[in-house]
């Protein structure tokens, strides 16, 4: 999996990574505190942290604000790893206590993390760059600060600039070895999947203890339909950790994928009893279980109910099934009110917000469903294109994203009369997954063209 950020935006925390035990020894420490034992419980986060391992973290981060609550960069990592609601509002008050803390006696660090956090936040995004290019200009080398760096790039989808960072982060800080798993996604956002595998491998050589990088190499062989070796890495990932998050929501969508609704419904129950996830990816988790059964006979009926019953009504923009339910069943309108939904949350964010370009997807996808439901095809088959310019194969359910817009867009393509453009988009399709593309032509009922 890759680290996600909620609320205290995401480039500062986006990886905790490891850091430097220092005591005081007569110059400054990394971490201000007035408690050995709180640094070393913080210290522990951090180690949590580079191994994705989230709660471990949470844990820890609040056992080192216990043992010292004026240890305020604590409380910034702290941040990082809360289960938040989108409607939670504990980031904003824990950004107000960063703005009124006295940052006079912190390391130059901390500032900078403290400063940064409250700038992106606010969304003063010229302020946020103007303090990153400031502290990089004093400490080039400094991995928090690369790693914000690269998140930027990878914000504005530039790859190239993002991987020059990540290797620049493995020279200075060799032990971040979770710098390969950042390349690995950024080689699939790219469709460099052959490049990815490779990342993915080193990652799990270096760390084969961790469940993480099994995780990721299961949500790769996942996307491009390999789901037996996906399989066995879910299940090493979950032998090393029974509580990894990540890991049961992928085995849940492999499961679905591979018509085996009954041990999806199983690994969602395991994911429950362990406390693997927060409210939130459990609720979505349990979406997906709800709607896929029916999804797969083509009951949309039955899945625009299911979504109404379970699925989070801010999950608009992660479940364009529901869009697909609403106009198979004649709701034209819900299916409006879906894109509104989907409109207001991109409008909140700032243009540099990595989750930004993917709603923009979303927002573009699900135009493009209702035009070609309004018998607009060439209208359609335009924003379908525009939609597949904003996404990825970056993340398995960005990329089944994609593919999926990719099945539309053929056929509003040959619905436009574009056959030969349309088998093109289907042929680099099946290149990547041709199981998953059968299985989106058999959802939405349309004949695909055939490998010439």
């Amino acid at each position: 999996m890759r680290p996600r950020t909620v609320g205290l935006v995401g480039a500062v925390l986006l990886l905790g990574g490891a850091v430097t035990a220092v005591m005081i020894t007569g110059h400054r420490p990394d971490w201000t505190t007035s408690s050995s034992e709180a640094l070393a419980e913080f210290e522990l986060g951090q180690d949590a942290l580079q191994k994705i391992y989230t709660a471990d973290a949470r844990a820890h981060f609040a056992r080192a604000l216990q043992l010292d609550p004026g240890f305020v960069v604590a409380k910034l990592f702290l941040a990082r790893c809360l289960d938040l609601q989108p409607s939670d509002t504990r980031v904003d008050e824990i950004v107000d206590e960063l703005r009124r803390a006295d940052l006079s006696k912190l390391g130059p660090r901390e500032q900078f993390l403290i400063r940064y956090a409250v700038a992106d936040h606010s969304k003063e995004t010229v302020k946020e760059q103007e303090i990153l290019d400031s502290y990089l200009a004093k400490a080039p080398d400094d991995p928090f600060a690369l790693e914000i760096q690269a998140n930027v790039a990878v914000g504005r989808q530039d790859w190239t600039d993002a991987q020059s960072i990540y290797r620049h982060l493995m020279k200075v800080d060799p032990n971040r070895v979770s710098a390969y798993n950042e390349l690995g996604y950024l080689a699939m956002a790219q469709g460099r999947f052959g490049e990815a595998e490779k990342m993915f491998q080193t990652y799990r050589y270096i760390a084969p203890e961790q469940a993480n990088p099994h995780d990721s190499l299961g949500e790769l062989f996942t996307l491009i339909g390999r789901y037996p070796e996906a399989e066995k890495e879910f299940n090493d990932a979950l032998r090393i950790k029974p509580d990894f998050c990540a890991t049961f929501r992928h085995l849940v969508a492999l499961y679905q994928l591979s018509d085996r609704d009954a041990e999806a419904s199983a690994t969602y129950s395991r994911m429950r009893q362990a406390g693997a996830c927060g409210e939130y990816p459990t609720k979505a988790t349990a979406c997906g279980i709800a709607e896929w059964p029916s999804v797969r006979i083509h009951d949309w009926e039955a899945v625009w109910k299911a979504a109404s019953v379970n699925c989070p009504a801010d999950l608009a923009g992660e479940n364009p099934i529901a869009m697909t339910a609403a106009i198979a069943t004649g709701r034209r309108k819900d299916a409006e009110d879906l894109l509104e939904r989907v409109k207001a949350e991109v409008a909140k964010l700032p243009a540099s917000e990595q989750s930004r370009q993917s709603l923009e997807g979303a927002e573009l996808h699900m135009e493009g469903v209702l035009l070609l439901a309004g018998g607009k095809p060439v209208e359609a088959a335009d924003r379908f294109l525009a939609a597949d310019k904003m996404m990825t194969y970056r993340e398995l359910g960005s990329g089944l994203l994609k593919m999926l817009n990719g099945v539309y867009r053929a056929n509003a393509l040959q619905r436009a009369g574009e056959r030969e453009q349309a088998a093109k988009v289907i042929a680099g399709l099946r290149e990547v997954n041709s199981a998953f593309v059968a299985e989106c032509a058999r959802m939405l009922n349309v004949t695909l063209p055939s490998p010439s």
